[in-house]
């Protein structure tokens, strides 16, 4: 089975942080990051901030599974 986690970059400290892409609702980009949505409401907990582009996740996703 392919795998949909993936390695990105936290935007405050520069540390890794693993994201599970199946869990993911949006990927938008913002200013100097990207924002990760997740489905538990509009609030700070619900959003990560990566250095990572849209088009580098998505990359990255397909490499995971595989493609």
């Amino acid at each position: 089975m392919a795998s949909e986690w993936i390695k990105l970059t936290d935007r405050d400290n520069g540390e890794p942080i693993f994201v599970n892409m199946t869990n993911v609702l949006t990927v938008q980009r913002g200013n100097k990051c990207s924002w990760i949505w997740f489905p538990t409401g509009v609030s700070d907990d619900s959003m990560l901030e990566v250095v990572e582009t849209p088009e580098q996740i998505f990359e990255m996703l397909k490499q995971s599974r595989g493609g």
